[in-house]
């Protein structure tokens, strides 16, 4: 009973009536049965996820299944989340899931601007789940960073971002606003400039890719201030974000590599050699004569492409004497 009710709801507000030409009763038909699997798909992430009432949220969405070009309606019937239907009622093209990510890319020098990292399009608001619209006149805090935004409309997931980063890169989007006007995305708690980051129209769904800057609210979230000029709903998806340049110190996996040796009595120059393990580059030959007074180093030198170290001991004594050689061996950690 209860879905039939949401059904009869969305088809009265959809006006759908007999019209006078049957190429309009077709489309009005496919209109209304499209709109039917949306919300029937849809109801129960908008009731158990988000918390909304289905009957109110069906509602609100009217006038978007009612206004949207019948291409992106079907496009929104089969879309495979719920974020992929909006985007297609908005009119947003859907990125190819089968596409690999884009490859972080890096921008500016160390030390001297910030990095670029892109991130798969994630929804972090959205009013028309959580919240309500933005009243005219008013600013609107938003998390930008966290474990979850489903608080806000959004993804229940961090989205891929870091925390704390310095800004975010979002395609903000503006939907059914009541009247001409301007909404500005700033810095929560800095004064609100003047500057418009998107101007709208009556009625218009209109976006814009904005950089975002972030103030820390602490723990592990980060986030900025939305004001609007006219009551408004508004969709934000980040798409990348920037944060300082960072060089991280990778450690060696560094072994010592001995070996020891008998020196002949009276030897001037006898070799000793230490070579290091398979997929270990020699940093170093350490010549250790133990504090053996007779016993004398007069040259050592390594040789990087045979891994192989080699020390040069003078015997001052008659008699054989022991030393060792150790040679220093590196290798890149393996993570």
């Amino acid at each position: 009973m209860r879905r039939l009710m949401l059904v009869a709801a969305v088809m009265v507000f959809l006006g759908i009536t007999a019209l006078s030409s049957a190429a309009d009763n077709k489309v009005r038909s496919e209109r209304g049965r499209l709109t039917y699997q949306i919300v029937m798909t849809w109801s129960g992430v908008v009731r158990t996820q988000y918390g909304r009432d289905v009957g109110a949220w069906a509602k609100q969405m009217v006038p978007r299944f009612s206004k949207a070009p019948i291409a992106q309606l079907r496009n929104a019937a089969r879309a495979r989340t719920f974020e992929e239907m909006n985007d297609a009622l908005l009119g947003v093209p859907v990125a190819d899931a089968n596409r690999p990510r884009a490859a972080s890319r890096f921008l500016g020098e160390l030390e001297k601007d910030y990095i670029f990292t892109p991130v798969a399009p994630c929804r972090i608001a959205d009013t028309r789940l959580a919240g309500g619209a933005v009243l005219a006149n008013q600013t609107r805090d938003f998390l930008g960073t966290g474990a979850s935004f489903v608080s806000q409309g959004g993804s229940d997931s961090d989205c891929g971002l870091p925390a704390g980063p310095a800004a975010l890169v979002m395609n903000t989007t503006v939907v059914d606003p009541l009247a001409p006007g301007y909404l500005t995305v700033f810095v929560t708690g800095q004064p609100r400039p003047l500057a418009a980051s998107l101007n709208y129209a009556a009625g218009q769904i209109v976006n814009n890719q904005m950089i975002a800057s972030q103030m820390n609210f602490g723990a592990q979230n980060s986030g900025f201030s939305l004001y609007s000029y006219a009551t408004t709903h508004v969709v934000i998806d980040v798409v990348g974000y920037f944060d300082e340049a960072k060089v991280h110190f990778v450690p060696m996996d560094c072994v010592n590599a001995g070996t020891t040796a008998n020196i002949n009595g009276n030897a001037l120059s006898s070799p000793i050699s230490a070579s290091c393990p398979d997929s270990y580059s020699i940093v170093s030959i350490d010549c250790n004569t133990g504090g053996d007074f007779q016993l004398a180093t007069v040259g050592s030198y390594i040789v990087s492409n045979m891994q192989v170290g080699t020390c040069f001991i003078r015997n001052n004594s008659e008699f054989g004497r022991p030393m060792s050689a150790s040679a220093r061996c590196c290798r890149s950690r393996a993570y």
